[in-house]
């Protein structure tokens, strides 16, 4: 009986490695630590949800929108997320940026947005982002 369910054990690690699934708990992990920290950077009143999470370097990038309404309306702000992971293993935020959504419409072209937003000024990186087309 033992050998059976290290057998299957061994058969779903296979599969999970094979399908990428793997790479799925790291990008879940990586969405959360955005997500967690969007939401206590919320204010009262304000919704925040991941958008889309990416490969970006050698980790993730992650875009998160926080929905709230203030005397002029409902309005939207987009953050962009870069992790890497450690020496020691662990996920660690390498940047954080404000996207501008007017320039780069993140609801339209979330990856794309994203890109940018953690480009910042770097050329090289800026001719990357222009090849998406989310």
């Amino acid at each position: 009986m033992k050998q059976r369910a290290l057998a299957t054990a061994v058969a779903i690690a296979a599969l999970l490695a094979l399908t990428g699934c793997s790479q799925n708990t790291d990008q879940n992990a990586v969405t959360q630590l955005a997500l967690k920290d969007a939401k206590a950077h919320a204010i009262a009143g304000q919704q925040a949800s991941a958008a889309g999470t990416w490969p970006w370097k050698a980790g993730y990038a992650v875009l998160t929108r926080t929905i709230g309404k203030n005397s002029s309306g409902p309005y939207t702000n987009w953050e962009a997320y870069g992790y890497e992971k450690s020496g020691g293993g662990a996920w660690q935020l390498i940047d954080k940026s404000m996207v501008d959504g007017q320039q780069y419409t993140p609801s339209k072209t979330p990856h794309k947005a994203t890109c940018f937003a953690l480009a910042g000024s770097d050329y090289g990186e800026q001719q990357q982002c222009e090849q998406l087309t989310d």
